[in-house]
């Protein structure tokens, strides 16, 4: 390593989302809220990518993980943010990207400790300076990035099926929602559940409180 070349980075959040406008619906003032207090935000959507609307459930192993985990080696995220299982609506595009979001995330957190352990970089010509002020600052903090799912509780959603704001189903299947008890974080009225920390899954215990942060 160079010596003076740590150096404080700005704070990250990567969306990941199967298509544009999920972002608009799902966290849109959390993002609002953490641009405005100077966190990058950097984004990947399946369908910007070359990938087709309503076909990301039969795309093979690996077609979706990989890039995305491209996407966290290139952005060195702090905050990776997707769907939860049920994709909110039972979308199967969602319930896809989430898995290969979290297939990647564990990936990505797993190489991050790894080189926190041994403290050391390997250069690759694809990485510019900045990456590497970054990914040493993270390594030198013991960054642990941190996985959520923008998610709906399952109470809101059993309320709103009851007063027929939503219909009983979507795609098919009735919705869920998450268990209120996993939801761990709640933005402006965007709820979050906290799914990873570092290469830990994280679960709600009876002496966790729900957060207004990330």
């Amino acid at each position: 390593m160079r010596e003076g070349f740590y150096v404080v980075v700005m704070k990250k959040i990567l969306l990941v989302f199967a298509h544009p406008d999920d972002e608009s619906f799902a966290v849109s003032r959390t993002v609002s809220r953490y641009a405005k207090s100077g966190w990058g935000i950097a984004r990947y959507f399946a369908t910007d990518v070359g990938h087709q609307e309503g076909k990301l459930a039969i795309l093979t192993p690996g077609t979706l993980e990989d890039p995305i985990f491209r996407a966290m080696d290139i952005e060195l995220p702090d905050v990776v943010i997707t769907m939860d299982k049920t994709g909110i609506n039972n979308d199967p595009d969602h319930i896809k990207t989430c898995y290969a979001a979290t297939y990647a995330f564990q990936k990505y957190a797993a190489w991050l400790e790894g080189l926190q352990k041994k403290f050391r970089l390997w250069a690759t010509s694809k990485h510019d300076e900045a990456w590497f002020k970054r990914v040493e600052s993270m390594v030198r903090a013991r960054i642990e990035p941190k996985l959520y799912y923008a998610c709906v509780p399952a109470s809101t959603i059993s309320q709103a099926v009851r007063g027929k704001e939503l219909p009983k189903e979507s795609f098919d299947v009735p919705w869920r929602g998450t268990p209120d008890d996993q939801i761990t974080t709640v933005i402006d009225e965007e709820y979050f559940a906290l799914h990873m920390e570092g290469t830990k899954e994280y679960f709600m215990g009876k002496n966790d409180r729900i957060l207004d942060g990330l």
